[in-house]
Order: structure tokens, then C-alpha cells, then sequence
């Protein structure tokens, strides 16, 4: 895996809604591993009461935002954990904010790191200022000036019948296909987004026509004000709470800080792969591989499931993203059951990702 991409903080919100995974995931397992990512995709797995979670970056800034999140959720309760990590509708001033990051038992290194991004903000939202939060809040101005309020008023309906309504006679298409062709062209999104390590597409269809199929599928089959991704692009922010991530719903907030008193999280940086084929690494509940097998090389690309079998246990689950690059691994040993969670799939509030979801098959006695 190339790691030109992988330098300093590329996600702080995220861009994947993590509840596919917490709805795969069956509690009280003994180990779980995964992407530690913005951290926002790791905390509703211990909602599911782990025994033992490891987070995996090759990123140490994607750890050290994971280990804070884990802190703020040791310290805070519900309202002040939201608000200091900045999601809506409660706004935390920027005092406060850095009162409670003072408060946070980190280790050094990721206080030190965390310490100076917040300074450099001045304590600003921290959802906001990763790399890829902010390429859509950039992206998201030139929407403006392109689709104007008519773009913006898509969010103003009651309910999915109205909102389709507005979609055919009023949202201004033609407009909206440009901000489309931006986002598809390649060369933009690879200089904003990827740094020249773009994963080379294996979809059918150009990327216009796949960027207008993700917002499509968004439009036309779920509320967009509980789209993340979508207000992203529209307003460059969340603009309202419907949008929240799960890390934020109440819920799976207070199942995460109950997880949390009962299990041992560690913190690892390296390749995922090379992490999971550690000799103590050897019953593996759930893998949540997020879409890092798009980035592999072609020997990996091919095996990695077959890699990962001898650490996982019997019946252990690996869940696999892929956007424009789809992976096809050999999965002799296994059973594909994505399948059975197509309508989860079909509310996944970025539409971004094709999901595979592997179980390894018993034995046969």
C-alpha cells in the first residue's frame, strides 16, 4: 500500500456512516479490529461491548484523534461530548472547549499533537479540519455559487415525497451537473482529496456518471438532512442535528461509554494487514477493513481475504468498502452475506461505498 496519501489529518469527521457496521456487528464479542480512521467509525463498535477493540491507522494523527474521542467519552456526557467535538445544535465556545481538552487523560504524544491543530484553529469545531472535511467545504462554495438557494432549498422539505417533488420541478439540475463534473473530474479531486495515490477506477461508468448516481441515491431514497455528506457539499457544514453521525446518536453514545468501562483498547500504527498477521492476533471477532484494500497492490488486492483467515474465528465477520475501485478478493472458506443487509445499505447516509460483508464458513465436523 502506498502511503503518499496517508500524511497528517485526513479525517476528522469521516466520510463513512458507521452504522452498516454497528448493525453488523453482534455484541459481546471478544475482539474486534478495525480502521481507526476519525475515530467517529470506531466508538459505535463499542456500543456493542467488546472485550477487546484494536484501532489500526498507518496515520499516528488518526490515532491520536481516535484516543481523544475515546477520552471525551470517558470525561463528557452526552450534550458536552457533541458539542466539543462540534456537532450541532449546541455550539461550544472556543474557551470551553480547550478547558475541557486541558481535562482529557491523553497520552503525551497525542496531546501534543491534537494541542497544536486546536491552537492552530483557535478552538474551533474539530469535525471540520481534516483534509477531507475541508475539500468539501470548498467544494461546497463553489456549489453555492453554482446551484445558488434553489441547491440549498432542497433541504427545506417535510418529507421524502415532498422532497422528490422539489428534486423534479424546482432543484436546478443543469446547475447541479456542473458542480457534478467538478466532482468527477479526476484530476481535481485527485489533487484535493488524494495527493497523486487516487485508487484507479474498476466501476462501469464515467466518474460523472457515478458521482450523479451516489447523489441520486441520496436525493430520491432517503431524507437528505440526515446526510453528513450531503449538507457537507451543500453548506459546508452540518446545519442541523438530523445529520448527526451515530457517534452522536444518544444511544449509542451511552451503550459506547458503558462499552468502554469493560473493554481494552490499544492503539496501533501500521499496515492493517501486516497488524492483523501478528502472532498474538489469533481470534478475530470482526474485521472492519473500511476501504483500505482499494489501495493495495495486486498480489493483496487478490489474497487479502484469504490473509486474514487463519486470525479470524469461526463464523468472524470482515466488512469491506470500496467507492470507484471495487475489490474482488478470492474468498474460498467464506460466505458472502451482503445480501442480507441491502436495506441497511440503501440508508448508508454517504451512498458512497459498494459494502461487501465476508463470515467465514464452520467447519464442516
Amino acid at each position: 500500500m502506498s502511503s503518499k496519501y496517508f500524511k497528517n489529518l485526513n479525517y476528522s469527521l469521516g466520510d463513512e456512516d458507521s452504522s452498516i457496521e454497528y448493525n453488523i456487528l453482534e455484541h459481546n464479542q471478544n475482539h474486534i479490529l478495525g480502521i481507526a480512521g476519525s475515530g467517529g467509525r470506531i466508538l459505535p463498535l463499542l456500543a456493542r461491548n467488546p472485550k477487546k477493540l484494536t484501532c489500526v491507522d498507518i496515520l499516528d494523527e488518526q490515532l491520536f484523534l481516535t484516543e481523544m474521542r475515546c477520552a471525551a467519552i470517558k470525561l463528557l456526557d452526552y450534550e458536552k461530548y457533541r458539542a466539543f467535538l462540534g456537532y450541532p445544535p449546541v455550539v461550544m465556545l472556543p474557551l470551553e472547549r480547550r478547558l475541557i481538552f486541558n481535562e482529557l487523560q491523553l497520552s503525551e504524544k497525542a496531546k501534543s499533537y491534537l494541542e497544536k491543530v486546536f491552537e492552530k484553529a483557535e478552538w474551533t469545531e474539530i469535525i471540520y479540519l481534516g483534509q477531507f472535511e475541508k475539500t468539501l467545504i470548498k467544494l461546497s462554495k463553489i456549489n453555492r455559487l453554482v446551484t445558488g438557494k434553489r441547491g440549498q432549498m432542497l433541504f427545506n422539505n417535510n418529507n421524502l415525497n415532498d422532497q422528490i417533488k422539489y428534486l423534479k420541478n424546482h432543484f436546478p439540475r443543469r446547475r447541479w451537473n456542473l458542480v457534478l463534473r467538478l466532482l468527477g473530474n479526476t484530476s481535481v479531486l485527485n489533487s484535493l482529496l488524494y495527493k497523486g495515490d487516487f485508487p484507479k477506477k474498476n466501476i462501469p461508468g464515467s466518474h460523472f456518471e457515478n458521482f450523479r448516481r451516489i447523489f441520486d441515491q441520496i436525493f430520491y431514497q432517503m431524507d437528505v438532512n440526515k446526510s453528513f455528506f450531503a449538507q457537507l457539499c451543500f453548506f459546508g457544514k452540518l446545519i442541523n442535528a438530523s445529520a448527526n453521525p451515530i457517534e452522536v446518536d444518544q444511544e449509542v453514545f451511552d451503550s459506547a461509554k458503558l462499552g468502554l468501562k469493560n473493554c481494552t483498547v490499544s492503539y496501533i500504527n501500521g499496515d492493517i494487514m501486516k497488524v492483523i498477521q501478528k502472532s498474538e492476533f489469533k481470534s478475530i471477532d470482526f474485521i472492519s477493513l473500511s476501504d483500505v484494500p482499494s489501495f493495495m497492490t495486486q498480489d493483496t488486492e487478490v489474497n487479502y481475504m484469504q490473509l486474514v483467515k487463519p486470525y479470524l474465528t469461526d463464523s468472524g465477520k470482515v466488512v469491506v468498502r470500496g467507492n470507484l475501485r471495487v475489490t474482488r478478493p478470492i474468498i474460498e472458506g467464506y460466505e458472502e452475506i451482503s445480501d442480507s443487509y441491502q436495506k441497511l445499505f440503501m440508508q448508508e447516509s454517504t451512498q458512497l461505498w459498494n459494502i461487501n460483508v465476508y463470515k467465514q464458513k464452520l467447519p464442516i465436523c
